[in-house]
């Protein structure tokens, strides 16, 4: 059984839930949902700004010294804003971009990649429907044009809080993907899906730094917001998409993904 340290959301996001999924598929292991004090990996999710006080540090350093456990592994996470973390000691295996690299004050090279590209892996890609899809963040999803547009043929609003599998069965199925939720765009991207990034508001704690720190992480261009005010802002935004489809390319796509699996079979591999 292996502890893994994600973030749990009583009401649910699939992007959180996918650490624990994509672990235990790719190490056919039994996984938990851990604390930080005690996980022995950190997989997605923005949450290495949990460590932005030293006591916490030293906390978890005790505890690995006192129980004898291997340092904590940190599997592709990332910061949520531009802030200055100390890290316990940590077996970083891979870091979702190189802004979250360079506020952990690292030197040496460390892999880039946030695990979601990994999605295809656990979902296949379904059959084709035709449908474009809107992937709002949670802080969003009861917005009145998502509300609105869900109800006209050919779109589909992609609930995030739905099991992971619902989720990225919906996604696979989609000719397009706009989205407000960061790991919709990642999955998209997995799924080789165009997508593009929106927003309805600058609510979200951090503003473009996740988005950033990914697409600088895979070589990817840069997710230009695109603002959502009425159903025609959306539509605008469609036939940018279909002028100049933006998706992580291929190549880099499978570059990023086999490194991402070998570091996490190297470090479960680690004293066997």
């Amino acid at each position: 059984m292996i502890n893994v340290g994600y973030y749990v959301r009583p009401e649910g996001n699939f992007g959180d839930d996918l650490s624990p999924a994509i672990i235990s598929h790719l190490l056919n292991e039994k996984v938990q949902s851990s604390s930080y004090l005690d996980a022995e990996i950190l997989g997605i999710g923005s949450i290495l700004q949990h460590w932005k006080n030293r006591k916490r540090k030293y906390r978890r350093n005790l505890y690995d010294i006192i129980y004898k456990k291997k340092p904590i592994a940190i599997w592709g996470t990332g910061l949520i804003a531009p802030r200055k973390v100390f890290l316990p000691k940590a077996d970083i295996l891979a870091l979702r971009g190189p802004l979250t690299a360079k506020y952990l004050g690292l030197k040496e090279s460390v892999i880039y990649g946030d695990p979601g590209i990994l999605a295809r892996d656990i979902v296949p890609t379904e059959k084709k429907t035709g449908v474009i899809g809107i992937i709002p963040h949670y802080f969003h999803k009861d917005n009145e044009v998502f509300l609105q547009i869900s109800k006209l043929p050919n779109f589909m609003v992609i609930d995030v809080e739905n099991n992971y599998t619902q989720v990225l069965k919906e996604i696979s199925r989609c000719d397009l993907i706009l989205s407000s939720s960061l790991h919709g765009l990642i999955c998209a991207d997995s799924y080789g899906i165009p997508n593009a990034r929106i927003t309805v508001s600058n609510e979200l704690i951090g503003g473009d730094f996740k988005f950033n720190d990914y697409c600088l992480g895979v070589g990817r261009d840069l997710m230009q917001e695109n603002f959502i005010k009425t159903q025609s802002d959306i539509l605008i935004t469609i036939e940018k998409l279909e002028k100049q489809p933006t998706v992580l390319c291929a190549d880099k796509l499978n570059d990023a993904s086999k490194q991402l699996k070998q570091t996490l079979y190297d470090w479960n591999n680690e004293g066997v």
